[in-house]
């Protein structure tokens, strides 16, 4: 693995991120837009509460900060910046999920619950993590790494910038 494999990964990393932007932008529009309230309900939930900061959260943190952030050359070429950059963007995408699946837990009362996080949403992220990460480490003592029979496989071994 060198930098050319780091430079890619990054700007991979970069058309998700505007990606992920659009389309959100894009739903949101069309849905303000059309005003029904079948639909808008989605949004006003989220707009109430702490779940506005949430809101503000995804904005900010997993589409302006990564897309600037993955501008620069040196962010996308050194191992621990593009590390850290993929452990915020997979943080982001939690809180991405998070948010389109628990405001529609109700109290009592029928209202939307605060954002909050409970042992059982860390729990069970970790049990589901755990079972993908002990199938893959199944697999990869299985099967190798790289496979060995593909007629391009120096090519991409030896990728250069």
């Amino acid at each position: 693995v060198n930098q050319a494999h780091f430079y890619d990964l990054g700007n991979i990393m970069l058309a998700f991120t505007v990606f992920w932007g659009y389309i959100s932008f894009s739903q949101y529009f069309l849905i303000w837009n059309a005003n029904i309230p079948e639909e808008t309900f989605w949004y006003v939930i989220r707009e109430h509460g702490n779940w506005w900061y949430v809101g503000l959260f995804l904005i900010f943190g997993y589409f302006l900060f990564p897309f600037l952030y993955l501008l620069g050359y040196r962010n996308k070429i050194g191992y621990g910046r593009i590390a850290f950059i993929s452990v915020w963007l997979i943080v982001a995408q939690l809180a991405d999920f998070y948010y389109n699946i628990m405001p529609f837990k109700k109290d009592e009362v029928g209202d939307p619950l605060p954002f909050s996080v409970s042992i059982w949403d860390i729990t069970s992220l970790l049990a589901v993590g755990g079972i993908c990460a002990w199938v893959f480490a199944m697999s990869l003592s299985r099967s190798k790494s790289i496979p060995i029979r593909d007629p391009r496989i120096l090519e991409s071994v030896h990728h250069h910038e």
